[in-house]
């Protein structure tokens, strides 16, 4: 039989006959390559028109900052529901509440001035344990004070080491009781006070720190402000803690007082002591009313004033600050706004 030889047009007729017109086509469009050469990758098909690229992460919010809107939003909810269910005029009340594990916060006046009462003590007894970790003080440091009298506040916790038989302060701008102090032996019959006679003090660092911050005791106070040099050098050297805002009397911001306890959240591992005998002060009154005892705390009671300021000890770690002025129930109005967010942050 005599062999045909086919050109390569004459292949592709043939295949048109054998396979289909479609068939020969596909294998005519199919790419022809040198076999001495690797076959390199097509490249990707471009995205069609249609295509929306999907917004980036940055672009939405991340699960930490919905977390810490939801937080805001909802204390906002259950403190203002509160307020307004008990008739309580909201220009008597500051607060600041901030939770440590999504940095949520919630405040109301926040920038408003109240009478701190002994509130002023935490930053205080922050600024000594300060300068005893870095060495410029002692525990064992001896302070020598004259003292015209006691302006302690009327506490659960009875009489004191530092009280005399004194009404007020001699200081302006400390704090000075709403009414006469108990003397240490109260006589069965009342008697006409005379003026106080001047009382020099001489006690450790480390006893009028404790007797300041577990007993809120107001002569111990005097005799630590007085020995960093006086009452103004106390507010200009503890404004350091917050943004510098400095007012020359007894008065803070809740927002200060919120800057002052995340200080001290920040530094626990270093205040260990200043915390312990926060914990130990009224441990079933003002933040711990509802709670049990729960809060570091320091609280402060008067003229009207009724405050509480601390932090967690327990659960969920967060700070909180609560002042009032004119409210008949403070103390109640502390612990119930206290209970709403301890029970809140914990749930």
């Amino acid at each position: 039989m005599k062999h045909i030889r086919l050109t390569k047009i004459g292949k592709i007729i043939f295949l048109c006959i054998a396979l289909g017109t479609a068939g020969a086509l596909g294998y005519f469009l199919l790419p022809i390559h040198s076999s001495s050469k690797e076959t390199e990758p097509s490249p990707s098909p471009s995205a069609s028109p249609s295509y929306i690229p999907s917004p980036t992460v940055s672009a939405s919010p991340t699960p930490s900052a919905a977390s810490k809107q939801k937080i805001t939003s909802d204390l906002q909810t259950k403190i203002t529901a509160y307020l307004s269910e008990n008739d309580i005029d909201t220009e008597n009340v500051g607060i600041y509440v901030h939770d440590f594990t999504t940095d949520a916060e919630y405040s109301l006046n926040a920038d408003t001035y109240f009478i701190a009462a002994s509130t002023y003590k935490l930053p205080l007894a922050l600024y000594y344990y300060e300068k005893i970790n870095a060495g410029e003080y002692s525990l064992d440091d001896t302070v020598t004070f004259v003292s015209y009298g006691s302006s302690d506040e009327e506490e659960e916790s009875g009489i004191h080491a530092w009280k005399t038989d004194a009404t007020a302060s001699p200081v302006p701008s400390a704090e000075p009781s709403a009414e006469p102090s108990a003397s240490p032996e109260p006589s069965e019959e009342p008697s006409d006070s005379p003026t106080p006679e001047p009382v020099v003090y001489s006690e450790t660092v480390g006893d009028l720190l404790h007797s300041m911050i577990l007993y809120s005791d107001n002569t111990a106070a005097e005799g630590l402000y007085e020995h960093m040099g006086g009452w103004e050098t106390f507010k200009i050297e503890t404004s350091k803690y917050s943004d510098g805002t400095y007012s020359d009397d007894n008065t803070f911001t809740p927002s200060y007082m919120n800057d002052v306890l995340q200080y001290v959240y920040r530094h626990k591992d270093t205040l260990k002591t200043l915390l312990n005998d926060m914990l130990a002060s009224q441990p079933d009154d003002y933040l711990n009313q509802n709670i049990g005892d729960i809060m570091e705390q320091k609280y402060g009671d008067f003229g009207g004033a009724l405050n509480a300021v601390g932090l967690s000890s327990q659960g969920r770690p967060y700070s909180i600050a609560v002042y009032t002025y004119g409210c008949d129930n403070g103390t109640q109005i502390i612990g119930d706004i206290n209970e709403i967010c301890y029970t809140y942050l914990n749930q």
